[in-house]
């Protein structure tokens, strides 16, 4: 359990990679797929019943529903098309997790459908009418300055994401997964990131400068070939300090 004053560690889980098991002792919260981008019932409750083990924050994933490019190009999919989609999700979570005892600690959407809904008010209106059907208000993971946050309905509470394993541009966006410097790759990196988001509240964008971010949570890609690698070197780094 992380010690008050230090970053929320989150992943994105349940999504078909075997690593979870070995990745959820090193989590406060984690996010999990629910049949849109990834995910089925059976891998929903394995990965709540693994969530509950180890005393980690669990909240629904839910994203296009496009498995084949896994959530992270935008759908052409009609708004009520969806709209049924993104309950279904939720729906199909919060059985699971009722049925567990497992309270939902937050909610964030996935690939294109995260990035889309911070950046169209349209989108992010949607979004909130399929929360507020299908969840009581808790918390929601958005970046800054989204039009998620701009829209926040009462009794929601934000808490703004950064992100551990990706590089970041001038304007806080993400670098595109299709460049090469896209990623972080090596774990002296990675644990540099974490400790410009823990001390100094800020990130170094791929053009070397320094930005405020002042993020209660951070995302690991638990589908990422050095997630659990990086989350051990952040669990001992907090463990050592």
């Amino acid at each position: 359990m992380k010690r008050a004053g230090l970053l929320d560690i989150n992943a994105d889980v349940g999504e078909g990679v075997p690593s979870d098991a070995e990745l959820m002792p090193f989590l406060d919260s984690c996010s999990i797929a629910c049949g849109g981008h990834a995910g089925s019932p059976a891998s929903i409750k394995t990965t709540l019943l693994l969530a509950k083990e180890y005393g980690v924050g669990a909240g629904p994933h839910p994203g296009y529903p496009d498995p084949e490019h896994f959530g992270r190009r935008v759908l052409s999919i009609g708004r009520l098309a969806l709209y049924q989609s993104i309950v279904d999700q939720l729906t199909t979570y919060t059985k699971i997790s009722d049925a567990l005892g497992v309270e939902v600690h937050h909610v964030k959407f996935h690939g294109a459908l995260y990035h889309e809904a911070n950046q169209n008010d349209e989108m992010a209106l949607l979004l909130w009418e399929c929360l507020n059907q299908c969840l009581a208000p808790t918390k929601i993971y958005l970046p800054p300055n989204s039009a998620m946050r701009a829209n926040i309905q009462a009794g929601w509470e934000v808490w703004t994401e950064a992100f551990l394993d990706r590089n970041y541009l001038a304007d806080l966006s993400l670098v595109p997964r299709s460049g090469p410097e896209a990623s972080i790759k090596t774990v002296a990196q990675l644990l540099e990131r974490y400790e410009h988001l823990q001390v100094e509240r800020a990130v170094c964008t791929l053009d070397g400068q320094m930005l405020g971010l002042e993020a209660q949570t951070a995302c690991l890609h638990g589908d990422g070939p050095m997630a659990v690698a990086f989350a051990r070197a952040i669990h001992l780094k907090r463990t050592r300090a």
